[in-house]
């Protein structure tokens, strides 16, 4: 790093002074010594002689500002042991000397303490002009770095985008402190790795795709410390921090993180911006890095709001997505049970967000049988209410061929199975087939959970199992078929995974016990209000004050009941 070796105060400067030239001259007349300052080559400067007084030697003229040699020094040799020399210093800088000699002093002392006093009253004037330039200057760079920080401010006060933010920070930067190569990255995480948003004398084949690695390299170490980086030689760099790839003109370069401080509690980095290659090959100072500090804190605010915008009009984007996926969803279940003679039907399915993957439908001909299914698609994400929606589709046209429950299951795996092994998705279902003639139910089951069946006059369930494997694991399957024929007062729920493994608060699930007790309790009832009273318990279950919102997954039922 280059250092400034100029105090910015000379003895010039301070001999300009009336204050200062007529206090010399005074002091001179005063003590009857002559002074002469010289600067730190050892040019004299100026001689004060007071009240014509002159050395045993002829002085030059007592004009103040006119410069000579001291006859004094001229004889040096000859009265070295009476020369008077105080130097005059202001902190580390030398800026000269006073001189004067002790030839014709009868009180040495007295003129050391005269001489001594002019050296230290110089010098007090000295550090008092200094510390007001200082003052001065300070002053004038905060004025400036204000005056920047409030352009930079306006500049970025109508802009929403994020790459342009990037553009404009990254130009005032280069407009007020200058590098032939400069960017600003951006964490990324999506890909976790740092993004260029903005770049100067970068390659332009690597566009927006370059990333660098936050582990590695000195943008690495910035992001993960959080603390800038001031480099004026590579060779300095620790052993485990690398300057990454590129070809630089000098070893002098500045990153400057980031920062934010949400709630004032704890700084988090979103980025960094560089800067190498200072124009005129100078290196970079602690001005620089000051100055680049400001830049980043005005910027870091104005980059993560505009990334909170840009995320909240995706949400947002993605909240309007999902409404008109749940309305489409919603619309494709039935609206309301067939009207079917000797048995009554209720479904209901309440998808735990937004979009689900569980369904249910009712499927009946012109000849008075019925088709039901109860499905539920793995996830319940958008994919997964798309690929219900398929099956749906799927289902219909199958079912228009009045095909047994086991044929149709096999139909609908091998034409589902490629498009589900592409989604990395799976089907479970349970699909019925009631035949008015005979009250005849046929049965079969793809992986989906029993149903349960309660038979007039038993207080005893059975648990309907049939052979079968979960539609697209494998691309033919055959599928198990059961049948019997209903009595007045046979009762079959067919229900999802959702609703036996709701859980409580404490973690307890529904389960198959509470379900079982539940239609036990509510058997006498129409097949509506059976269903409903299921839906309460398990929101029972599940408590707090909107069991709804915490349900974990989708719940589905269909309850079956057969007329007296």
């Amino acid at each position: 790093m280059m250092q400034d070796n100029s105090p910015g105060v000379s003895l010039e400067e301070i001999l300009g002074s009336e204050e200062v030239s007529g206090f010399l001259e005074t002091l001179s007349a005063l003590v009857r010594m002559p002074f002469v300052l010289h600067g730190p080559e050892g040019r004299a400067l100026a001689t004060f002689s007071g009240n014509g007084f002159v050395c045993d030697a002829a002085l030059p003229d007592r004009n103040h500002g006119k410069t000579g040699t001291c006859p004094c020094e001229a004889r040096r040799r000859e009265h070295e042991e009476y020369g008077l020399v105080q130097e005059i210093r202001l902190r580390d800088w030398r800026l000269g000397e006073i001189r004067s000699c002790l030839k014709n002093q009868p009180d040495t002392g007295r003129a050391r303490q005269s001489i001594q006093l002019a050296a230290g009253w110089i010098n007090d004037r000295i550090n008092t002009e200094y510390n007001i330039n200082s003052l001065s200057g300070e002053i004038l760079n905060k004025y400036e770095e204000l005056n920047l920080l409030y352009e930079l401010s306006e500049e970025m006060a109508s802009v929403f985008n994020t790459r342009e933010i990037c553009e404009i920070v990254l130009r005032k930067a280069l407009n007020v402190i200058g590098a032939e190569k400069a960017s600003i990255l951006l964490w990324d995480p999506d890909s976790e790795g740092l993004r260029v948003m903005a770049s100067v004398g970068l390659p332009e084949e690597t566009g927006d795709d370059l990333e660098a690695d936050y582990e590695e390299g000195v943008c690495g170490y910035v992001f993960r410390t959080g603390k800038p980086l001031l480099v004026d030689d590579l060779a300095n760099l620790p052993e485990d921090i690398s300057p990454g790839k590129g070809a630089y003109r000098t070893d002098s370069f500045l990153s400057v993180p980031l920062l934010i401080s949400p709630l004032k509690v704890k700084e988090k980095v979103i980025g960094l911006i560089n800067l190498a290659d200072k124009p005129g090959e100078r290196a970079y100072d602690a001005g620089d890095l000051k100055l680049v500090s400001a830049i980043s804190s005005e910027a870091a605010l104005s980059i993560y709001s505009s990334i909170l915008i840009r995320d909240l009009k995706e949400n947002e984007r993605i909240q309007k997505e999902m409404e008109i996926a749940e309305t489409v969803q919603r619309n494709l279940l039935p609206r309301k049970a067939p009207d079917i003679p000797g048995v009554e039907f209720a479904g209901h399915c309440v998808p735990a967000k937004k979009v689900g993957g569980d369904y249910f439908d009712f499927f009946p001909d012109p000849e008075g049988n019925v088709g039901i299914v109860v499905a539920d698609v793995s996830g319940h994400s958008i994919s997964s209410g798309i690929m219900m929606a398929i099956t749906r589709g799927l289902l219909q046209s199958e079912a228009i061929q009045n095909k047994r429950p086991s044929r149709l299951l096999q139909d609908v795996n091998r034409i589902l199975f490629n498009d589900l092994v592409s989604s990395e998705l799976f089907i479970t279902m349970a699909y019925f087939l009631y035949s008015p003639e005979g009250r005849r139910l046929a049965y079969a089951n793809g992986g989906h959970n029993p149903p349960v069946l309660f038979r007039a006059g038993s207080d005893e369930p059975q648990l309907l199992d049939a052979e079968g494997m979960a539609i697209g694991f494998l691309p033919d399957v055959e599928f198990e078929e059961k049948g019997w024929e209903l009595a007045p007062g046979d009762l079959l729920v067919a229900y999802t995974d959702g609703l036996v493994e709701a859980e409580s608060g404490q973690g307890t699930p529904f389960g198959m016990e509470r379900l079982i007790d539940c239609i036990k309790r509510d058997r006498h009832k129409p097949a509506a209000e059976i269903l409903q009273g299921l839906l309460q318990a398990a929101w029972a279950h599940i408590g707090g004050e909107d069991p709804q919102d915490a349900q974990q997954d989708d719940m589905t039922l269909v309850v079956l009941k057969a007329k007296p």
